[in-house]
């Protein structure tokens, strides 16, 4: 997929890539009929978690900004959790079933859970970059309004300066003519 592409399209990507129509992801998702068409700009933090929640294999980094890939990897690699291969049953088994904060840094790298606090943190973090592109690109927005609002200021004082000088011109000739 290329980088500039919107939200709208990369749902839709996202959508062709699981096989059912708009209106059934619409329904699976609780969102209105003509919901994906109807996407301008952004979505609502709301409705992302609402299609999180009934696609939690979707990578919402990807969906707000195009960064990374559509898919998350769900999957705990258990040499990576162990480090040893002579305890691996038991701690992967603590680790995704207790939580137990052993190997805790490996589990926020891979958490078992997609509604957990990285996941939350992530789509936080993927919403806050989509947010600073969209400040940059109504600061660019504003600073071209200001430069044009100046020009147009000064476009308005040399007609105005023009219209104060033909209007003496024509006073002169009026007055030259009565006398």
């Amino acid at each position: 997929m290329a980088d500039n592409e919107t939200i709208k399209e990369r749902l839709i990507f996202f959508i062709r890539h699981l096989n059912i129509g708009q209106g059934k992801f619409e329904s699976r998702c609780g969102l209105a009929n003509g919901y994906v068409n109807n996407i301008r700009r952004s979505i609502t933090p709301d409705k992302l978690q609402q299609i999180i929640r009934q696609f939690p294999e979707l990578n919402a980094g990807w969906l707000m900004t195009g960064e990374g890939e559509m898919l998350k990897q769900l999957s705990t690699n258990v040499n990576e959790v162990s480090g040893n291969e002579n305890i691996v049953d038991m701690t992967v088994t603590q680790t995704i079933g207790e939580n137990s904060g052993q190997n805790a840094g490996r589990d926020i790298n891979n958490p078992p859970c997609p509604y957990g606090e990285l996941h939350f943190m992530a789509e936080l973090e993927a919403q806050r970059r989509f947010s600073e592109r969209q400040l940059e690109v109504y600061s660019a927005s504003l600073d071209k309004l200001h430069e044009q609002i100046c020009n147009a200021q000064s476009q308005i004082e040399m007609l105005v300066k023009q219209n104060t000088e033909l209007f003496n011109r024509f006073m002169s000739v009026m007055e030259s003519m009565g006398d």
